[in-house]
């Protein structure tokens, strides 16, 4: 397996499924910050595909793992998240009441295994300016691995443990960006992705997800790329 570490600074490519190429519009446009917004993602690799209900409304049908739903625009109040094994409506696999606040920008994110099946909440809400590329980077595979987020050979995030989301932080501008995610403790590749392309005036989340020999990186854009305010 490749590695990376302070005595061998090359990398070279490990076959490592990948998910969603970064998206280059949404289908949802979050436009100002007085409002509040959210979205739905499912990142439990042994959970099946899910029908995900805000407050009993369909947000959207057979969400699979890997996937996020579009944000909806969502009053600023306590709301009741149900996920619901597709095509059924008896027991729902998740049934949690969130606090969304005024002004905010959330993703909500079914993490863990199915019988440990847990959501947490991703704040997407960043100041993204003209010409600017802000990413995040969040550890959601539930083996326990420690990771660390190289772009372009530079390390970006350090140490990142399961449930860990990073702050944002701002990237120079380049043709293409390597992606490599690696094991803290022993620095083993996990995850390679060459020949990205990131767009500038967007703000990107990068998902460690799945489970060892299976782990995949979802990338998402985030609705602040669109505030004007």
């Amino acid at each position: 397996m490749t590695k990376k570490n302070n005595m061998d600074n090359t990398i070279s490519n490990i076959n490592v499924p990948i998910a969603i190429y970064p998206p280059s519009e949404l289908l949802v446009k979050p436009t100002s910050r007085s409002n509040s917004y959210i979205r739905i993602g499912h990142f439990s690799p042994d959970a099946p595909p899910v029908d995900a209900y805000i407050d009993d409304y369909l947000l959207a049908s057979n969400l699979s793992f890997g996937q996020e739903t579009f944000y909806k625009i969502i009053e600023p109040d306590s709301h009741n998240i149900k996920l619901y094994p597709t095509g059924e409506k008896n027991s729902p696999l998740i049934d949690e009441t969130i606090k969304i606040p005024k002004g905010t920008v959330v993703s909500t994110i079914a993490i863990n295994r199915l019988d440990k099946l847990d959501i947490i909440l991703v704040n997407d809400n960043v100041y993204v300016s003209p010409g600017e590329i802000m990413i995040k980077f969040s550890n959601m595979s539930p083996n326990g691995r420690s990771m660390n987020f190289y772009i372009n050979d530079a390390l970006i995030f350090e140490n990142v443990t399961y449930r860990d989301v990073t702050y944002y932080t701002d990237l120079s501008i380049n043709t293409y960006y390597n992606i490599l995610v690696t094991d803290y403790v022993t620095g083993e590749a996990i995850i390679d992705v060459p020949n990205l392309i990131l767009l500038p005036t967007s703000a990107y989340s990068f998902y460690g997800v799945g489970l060892q020999d299976n782990y995949r990186l979802v990338i998402t854009l985030d609705g602040s790329s669109y505030f004007f305010d």
